[in-house]
């Protein structure tokens, strides 16, 4: 008894195993490795178990750039007219995503007394960090929205930027950098003699940049106390830094409209990303740009009102979202999906599938035009702030995205080249002679195989330069044994098979 209870317990385990890793979007048609033909009606089908819409992709070059195929499916099934494309092979993606609707949390209203230009988290996810147009850096707590601390530096239009560093806030400061630790009351300036427009930092190794009006990117690895720098090909203002996650890359966007990527261990420039302003708006001007979590892609966002995806690996822009109507002053990207977070000064705050530029969702609104914006390290809430003075909190959760993916070789169709609604075995069953009629389309070579039912061949014969029009062969079967065959006809391109009875 006790035995039967342990196998019984075994396969509930095994069941409920199953249901947990049952997939929740899947297709159904074609399969996996199916053959499709060009130009011709393809049905492509799924299930899905959540009442997500989805949306259908396609690739050509081994999943390296999406095409959108249809969005906003809510039915199981669409016929596409498949077009001549120059590939072999074609990858299907379906995907859903479960999103909750963007909700406003709390407001610290006036929260500085002029525009607040960026906003940072400390690495403790705890505290929040403002720089404003009223020359002051405070400090908050998240939890409840209290300022905990702030600084002022009595200089009008100082603080760009301003982040967290290794317990200090490293801002921008006329022809300098300032380091202020907060919690030991004590401020240091790195000099630069050059105006700086923006500044980035990675802790984890220590290095510090600033972008300057003139084109000029400092590096200062704090730990060594050496500065160098590299002045950018077009010398135009650098309105960002951000360095990649694993602190090799910074990507500089520019007023010029470029975007450089720069490898410091290398000293040179090794990729610049151009297209903002290719519509014909004549200020090109970037104003931010941002990696994605495993450093192979960058989205930016201009003055020209979009925000673009870039391929790192390719150089290559992947998608564009054109929803925006004002200039584009923000972007981060989602820490877990593939997904970009934008905001601009049409008060708008915008999240957008990095594989096809579509909207995820409804846009939101803030009181006022948007200058900084990011995901928390979750990425369940967002932080913006801009022209209002007020900083805002949004509650915002992707609960999953579900995706299935399918390849499929592709193929000209090739016109049959026997008619299939004629070929006659006679008699059928067959003692010791067949005649088989069939209608060629075209003059072919072909073979005639007997096959028994393990694939063996028992009978072949051949026959070449038969003119089109309809064939009559007889055969001579008399040593075949009785039983079940599959009789064939051959081509170097066709083929047609019939099951065959043989009764002695």
């Amino acid at each position: 008894m006790n035995f039967f209870f342990k196998i019984l317990a075994i396969f509930f385990a095994a069941v409920v195993k199953l249901i947990a890793f049952s997939p929740d979007l899947f297709f159904t048609s074609p399969s996996d490795g199916d053959t499709l033909y060009f130009d011709s009606q393809v049905l492509i089908s799924w299930e899905s178990k959540g009442n997500q819409k989805a949306k259908l992709f396609f690739s050509i070059d081994k999943g390296k750039k999406w095409n959108l195929l249809a969005s906003d499916l809510a039915s199981g099934e669409i016929l596409w007219n498949l077009p001549k494309l120059n590939t072999e092979k074609i990858i299907f993606r379906l995907t859903s995503i479960d999103s909750e609707k963007l909700e406003l949390i709390r407001k610290i209203e006036n929260a500085h007394s002029n525009e607040i230009r960026c906003l940072d988290i400390s690495s403790e996810r705890n505290l929040l960090l403002s720089s404003s147009r009223d020359s002051k850096i405070k400090i908050w707590s998240i939890e409840d929205s209290k300022q905990i601390d702030s600084l002022s530096s009595f200089v009008s239009e100082n603080y760009f930027n301003a982040f967290f560093y290794n317990n200090k806030i490293l801002a921008t400061l006329d022809s300098a950098l300032l380091l202020w630790d907060w919690q030991n009351k004590n401020i240091e300036k790195i000099k630069l003699n050059e105006a700086i427009r923006s500044c980035a930092a990675n802790s984890e190794s220590k290095l510090i940049a600033a972008g300057t009006l003139f084109g000029r990117v400092f590096l200062i690895n704090e730990s060594l106390a050496e500065i160098e720098s590299i002045v950018l090909p077009d010398s135009a203002i650098v309105y960002s830094l951000n360095f990649s996650n694993n602190g090799k890359l910074i990507a500089a966007s520019t007023y010029s409209g470029h975007i450089y990527l720069i490898d410091w261990a290398k000293k040179q420039i090794t990729t610049t990303l151009s297209g903002h302003g290719d519509g014909g708006n004549q200020n090109l001007l970037v104003w931010d740009c941002a990696f994605s979590p495993k450093d192979d892609y960058l989205v930016s966002c201009g003055v020209d009102k979009t925000v673009r995806y870039w391929d790192l690996a390719s150089s290559a822009q992947t998608a564009q979202f054109d929803q925006h109507s004002a200039h584009v002053r923000a972007v981060d990207y989602h820490k877990r999906f593939n997904i970009g977070l934008s905001a601009g000064l049409d008060n708008c705050l915008m999240q957008t599938d990095a594989r096809d530029g579509s909207l995820i969702g409804e846009v939101t609104k803030a009181d006022g035009q948007i200058l900084t914006a990011l995901y928390s390290e979750t990425c369940d809430t967002i932080f913006s702030a801009g022209r209002d003075n007020s900083i805002y909190l949004w509650k915002k959760r992707i609960n999953k995205i579900d995706n299935d993916e399918i390849s499929c070789f592709l193929r000209e169709y090739i016109e049959p080249v026997i008619d299939e609604e004629i070929f006659l075995i006679s008699p059928n069953p067959v003692s010791d002679f067949a005649e088989i009629k069939f209608y060629l389309k075209v003059e072919s070579d072909f073979a005639i195989n007997l096959l028994d039912l393990s694939g063996k061949k028992v009978y072949n014969k051949n026959f070449v330069f038969m003119g089109k029009g309809m064939q009559s062969i007889k055969l001579n079967l008399w040593e075949i044994s009785s039983g079940y065959y599959i009789l064939c006809i051959q081509g170097n391109d066709f083929s047609k098979c019939k099951p065959c009875l043989i009764v002695k």
